[in-house]
């Protein structure tokens, strides 16, 4: 998503004129977009001031400006004035700002991504942007094989651990249309690889192939056809509304038509999804689609209802594992990977070999293993205590990779001496490193590949985090 958001910045910047610097030395402008998902980064936005400040003497005119995650606090998380906080003058935002000011001298303007299309009116440029919301902002990719398209923002879930919420706020759905656009823009300039971005992306919501607007008569909502693009929230959504499923189906037909018509190929993919909005609807739209990459990313954060219940996650681990066998049931070849927090407070030795048991047993494909950290403004940080001591969950988070990589073993195996599709994505230095549909990193020993193409391999060999392969004739695809 941080990402996806800077390919925008970046293109919003360039209609006013701007060009990439080549380094943070010759740049006249320097926007920082920021993540909160740990502490760890917000930090690292703070330890740049002293680089910074040497530019800033070298040539005071250069402009900095922070946005993202950082940019959408609350400032009763921070450590501002109390008597300041008190203050009816200012809203909390705008004392939060003055609070990242103060620990951030450097900066000249603090701009939630959100805004990030009033650039130019921030910088007192007269040149005008016709965008009038930073989705709807078309990016100039500079990644042409694989490309990032945002269906919408926020995420309404809560989770105690989770800051997005507060950071990014409620979630916001991108229009049908405008999606279909940028999705449309993205094959036509050569993309193999279309990731649909959402914090929560299979909770979207949408009305196709009316564009709908709220209108309030004598004190009655009604929707009305409009051909503006909008945003609606899910409490705002009409009966008989598109979800996600419907979004993808769409998608798929068109993507399926175009590998009909040209013999080329590509891959529909999406993240991050929530096991809560996965249901049967959505996987056999996944299974009947040739152009939907066979990949389901979605966090199980834990293995036991209890620790479950304390992040807020609305679902049962039983419900999780019966998704899981559901998607492998419908789907042949399908990847699974998932998130997995370990230590989350008061987390205690069954609840962690609950987790580690549902590891074991659903063998994922891949697992983003991370330990608990406490994050400021979040419910967990307000309610709970961040008791478990460090070294155990150091090694907890060693223990659930070990088990991990033995799963994958057992998968990676089965894959050996069986052809795959694979997309070329980086080189390495015993050739190329490419993917597979169900998301798989396979070692090309070829030095003649072209990174963005797609390319028959015979898998040949295997370890617990990847494979090896052999490529053979290149694909028409």
């Amino acid at each position: 998503m941080n990402e996806s958001d800077s390919e925008r910045i970046a293109t919003i910047a360039e209609d006013l004129n701007y060009s990439l610097a080549t380094s943070i030395e010759e740049s006249d402008l320097i926007i920082i977009n920021s993540c909160s998902i740990r502490q760890k980064a917000e930090d690292r936005v703070v330890g740049m001031g002293k680089k910074i400040a040497e530019l800033k003497l070298q040539n005071p005119d250069i402009k900095v400006i922070l946005t993202g995650c950082m940019a959408k606090r609350d400032a009763r998380d921070h450590q501002v004035d109390k008597e300041e906080l008190k203050n009816p003058k200012f809203s909390s935002e705008e004392k939060y700002h003055a609070y990242l000011k103060k620990v951030m001298q450097w900066l000249d303007f603090i701009l939630p991504i959100n805004e990030m299309h009033k650039l130019g009116k921030y910088l007192n440029l007269e040149i005008p942007v016709n965008i009038e919301e930073y989705l709807s902002v078309m990016p100039k990719s500079k990644k042409k094989f694989s490309q990032w398209i945002p269906i919408s923002t926020g995420c309404n879930k809560f989770c105690t651990f989770c800051i997005v919420p507060f950071s990014r706020g409620r979630e916001i759905y991108r229009p049908y249309a405008e999606i279909f656009a940028e999705i449309q823009n993205a094959i036509s300039s050569g993309a193999k690889e279309i990731i649909l971005l959402g914090q929560n992306v299979n909770s979207w919501r949408g009305i196709f192939p009316s564009l709908l607007v709220k209108e309030v008569v004598s004190g009655k909502s009604k929707y009305i056809e409009s051909s503006d693009p909008h945003r609606l929230l899910k409490h705002e959504m009409p009966e008989n509304m598109l979800d996600f499923a419907d979004l993808m189906d769409k998608i798929g037909n068109y993507a399926d038509k175009y590998i009909d018509e040209t013999g080329k190929h590509i891959w529909i993919k999406f993240t991050s999804a929530h096991p809560y909005d996965i249901d049967e609807k959505l996987i056999d739209v996944v299974n009947n689609h040739k152009s939907i990459a066979k990949q389901f990313h979605f966090a199980m954060q834990s293995g036991s209802d209890s620790v479950l219940r304390r992040m807020n996650r609305h679902y049962k681990i039983d419900d999780f594992i019966k998704k899981c066998e559901l998607i492998r049931t419908k789907i042949d070849n399908v990847g699974i990977s998932t998130d997995v927090i370990v230590g989350f407070c008061g987390e205690t030795e069954d609840e962690f070999i609950q987790t580690k048991s549902v590891i074991e047993n659903l063998k994922f494909d891949q697992a983003f293993i991370s330990e608990y950290s406490n994050r400021k403004g979040t419910v967990a940080a307000r309610v709970y205590k961040d008791d478990v001591p460090n070294d155990v969950k150091s090694n907890r988070k060693t223990e659930l990779n070990f088990v991990l990589g033995e799963g994958n073993l057992e998968r990676n195996k089965k894959m050996v001496g069986k052809d795959f599709t694979i997309l070329v994505y980086k080189k390495s230095k015993s050739g190329f490193v490419g993917r597979t549909e169900n998301g798989k990193d396979v070692i090309l020993a070829d030095n003649n590949l072209t990174i963005g193409e797609f390319v028959n391999a015979e898998i040949t060999g295997y370890t617990n985090w990847s494979l090896s392969g052999k490529s053979k004739i290149k694909s028409l695809i």
